[in-house]
Formats: structure tokens, C-alpha cells, sequence
């Protein structure tokens, strides 16, 4: 289900240490695995029936990458917050992109701007250069 920014139930946004802006749509799901924070998440074609689109793992797999996580699991069953689309700031990437690249799903849980060979859809553009600290600030695109 989705959450508006301010209106999800957990913890407020200043304790969640990936940063989002106001028309970001953030959703809960579980956890089918450990997952770090600001990496990309994918659902867990694993999971049984319904599970399968309630359930996330990092990283990404043919076209399935459906957001940014906000925070972090230590291990499966766990609730964990979902940027889904909107601005992200903090999010993992694998090589340096500029403003204004698009950027794709890595099946590490990062983003990275290479097209040549992405077999994942584009999920967003970067709004900030990544200056060699491995993050970046992105717009990830809304998928409905």
C-alpha cells in the first residue's frame, strides 16, 4: 500500500537517513532478505502467491527493480520503507554519472549510468553528479 511522505507510521523522515522529497511515494514491504539502505530493491520472484509482490531483496533482475530502500534489514520478515518513485537522495551508484544521465538498475543494488548492454528499463536520471563518494541524488521514475 502507499504511504504519502510525512504519512507512513514509522519513524519521522529525519531519522531515516535516505532523504526524499515531499512528492515522493514511499511504500512499506517485507524484507526476503538483508538489505542496506539507499540500494536498489527488487521483488522477490522467490516468494510464493501474493508474497511475490509484497516481498524485496537488493538488487536488481529482469526489469523488476521497484525502488530505492529507505532503510535497512538485517534479515528477512523485516518491514522495510520503499521510495517508489520521486526524488532520492543517497542512492548507491556503481559509476560516476552526471545530471541529467539516465540512470538503470545494477544487479548489485546500485544505479549506473551504462546503457551499452543494460538489459534493465531505465529507472530514473540523476539530479546531482556523483563526486567519488559512490552516491548520488536521483529522480526515480513512478512505474504506473
Amino acid at each position: 500500500m502507499s504511504f504519502g511522505h510525512l504519512n507512513h507510521g514509522k519513524n519521522a523522515p529525519e531519522e531515516v537517513a535516505i532523504v526524499t522529497g515531499p512528492s515522493s511515494d514511499i511504500v512499506e514491504f517485507e524484507s526476503g532478505g538483508a538489505i542496506v539502505a539507499g540500494q536498489v530493491v527488487r521483488l522477490d520472484t522467490s516468494a510464493t502467491g501474493s508474497a511475490i509482490a509484497s516481498t524485496i531483496v537488493q538488487g536488481a533482475a529482469d526489469g523488476l527493480a521497484i525502488g530505492v530502500a529507505l532503510e535497512a534489514a538485517a534479515g528477512a520478515g523485516e518491514i522495510v520503507r520503499v521510495c517508489i518513485g520521486g526524488y532520492i537522495e543517497g542512492v548507491a551508484s556503481a559509476a560516476g554519472p552526471i545530471v541529467g544521465e539516465t540512470l538503470y538498475a545494477a544487479g548489485s543494488g546500485t544505479v549506473d549510468d551504462s546503457d551499452a548492454g543494460a538489459t534493465e528499463p531505465p529507472v530514473g536520471v540523476a539530479l546531482t553528479a556523483e563526486s567519488g563518494n559512490g552516491f548520488v541524488s536521483l529522480y526515480w521514475f513512478r512505474k504506473y
